[in-house]
């Protein structure tokens, strides 16, 4: 367990907000859903007219590029993780332990699910920006939902005690990474609306659905020519509404892959999977060439939850203590643990 003191995480605060904003450029921004009441209020249209009135929303990548940001060598090992984040409200904490447990700091790609943007639920802060900015990263986001209550019954009566309202009610997934990122572009992933607009298993009624945030970060050779990409998505796919979904859901996503021209690809997240099986993490090993499971996650992934990362054309994954495929505790700061593996990006050819 990791002790952090509330100094530390004041100091944690200040380090965060001292970066100059001449160190960034915010290249893309999604503009909130100007009629968000008269859509709650809405129990007649049906969710796809309603989720059709909100396409661009849905459909938007918030981009955020650091100056400083890398270029990814074709013979660099990177350090990947992937977290469930559980909306990101304990953002500050989460940061720390990235920066501070060795089997995660370094991470220079890290993938997110559920992270709020504007919820009551975490002080209507952006988490994601938030956590890309302590640790020194890019990142791109999308929209998952569209929240139309405070959250689930606690958070809604919490908010009520309090009289909190969510500004924005945008929950979502991200990609964060300390290379260059581009190509930004977010899949819709059909099948399990009308579940989370009915209110899901909690009363947490929802526009949207799940989707896929695709990114591309450009590979350059040892002599600085261009070498292809890594395309990286991060997605939740969706334990409530059942593997069949999943496994289509994967298929639509690999599809898109392939239309991306991915020769590289890395696919993370929480995949709904009951415990560790997956059709989904099945399907891309058995029909989209991806490496098997067991080279890319721990032996005992007793902590791995329904999360997942696969990967294809970068077989060089390391091996050794402390860098090989592992499962980390999050400390009780999210319901899910950090998974995390080294490996590196293969050049054309090898």
């Amino acid at each position: 367990m990791i002790a952090l003191a509330g100094v530390a995480l004041a100091a944690l605060d200040v380090a965060c907000a001292l970066r100059s904003a001449a160190d960034q450029v915010s290249e893309q921004t999604i503009f909130p859903v100007v009629d968000i009441e008269s859509l709650k209020n809405d129990t007649s249209t049906p969710v796809e007219e309603l989720n059709q009135r909100i396409s661009p929303t849905l459909h938007a990548v918030e981009v955020r590029s650091r100056t400083e940001s890398l270029a990814l060598s074709c013979k660099d090992t990177i350090r990947i993780t992937v977290f469930n984040a559980e909306r990101g409200l304990k953002w500050r904490e989460q940061c720390a332990l990235l920066k501070s447990n060795p089997l995660l700091s370094g991470t220079q790609v890290l993938l997110l699910n559920e992270m709020d943007n504007g919820m009551a639920r975490t002080g209507n802060e952006n988490t994601t920006a938030n956590l890309a900015e302590c640790l020194g990263m890019s990142y791109a986001y999308g929209v998952e939902f569209l929240e139309l209550t405070e959250g689930q019954k606690s958070e809604q009566q919490h908010a009520a005690q309090l009289g909190l309202h969510s500004a924005l009610g945008f929950h979502g997934n991200a990609i964060l990474s300390t290379f260059q990122m581009e190509n930004f572009e977010v899949l819709r992933l059909p099948g399990a609306e009308t579940y989370w607009y009915k209110g899901g298993f909690d009363g947490e009624r929802r526009l949207g659905g799940r989707m896929a945030l695709f990114a591309s970060i450009p590979v350059r050779s040892a002599g600085g020519v261009a070498d292809g990409a890594v395309e990286v998505v991060s997605t939740h796919l969706d334990y409530f509404v059942g593997e069949a979904y999943n496994r289509l859901s994967m298929s639509a996503i690999a599809s898109q892959l392939e239309r991306r021209g991915a020769r590289r690809a890395l696919v993370g997240g929480d995949l709904g999977s009951p415990g560790r099986r997956s059709t989904a993490a099945n399907l891309l090993v058995d029909s989209w060439g991806f490496s098997p499971a067991a080279r890319t996650h721990p032996v005992h992934c007793n902590l791995c939850s329904g999360d997942w990362m696969m990967v294809r054309g970068m077989d060089q994954i390391a091996r050794e203590p402390g860098r090989s495929p592992r499962a980390v505790s999050s400390e009780g700061l999210s319901d899910h643990n950090f998974l995390s593996m080294d490996l590196e990006t293969a050049c054309s050819g090898t």
